[in-house]
């Protein structure tokens, strides 16, 4: 899920200043998802 909300914030122009979960594991990985796709140009 977050990959696409992420994905849709891109697209809208709204820059991501902060990932955040309860755990920080969680966002951790989904930041690593998030810089992969960015790689990409995604």
């Amino acid at each position: 899920m977050a990959d696409v909300q992420l994905s849709a914030y891109a697209t809208a122009g709204f820059p991501v200043v902060a990932i955040a979960s309860r755990r920080a594991e969680k966002a951790a990985e989904v930041t690593k998802r998030l810089v992969r796709l960015a790689e990409f140009g995604f």
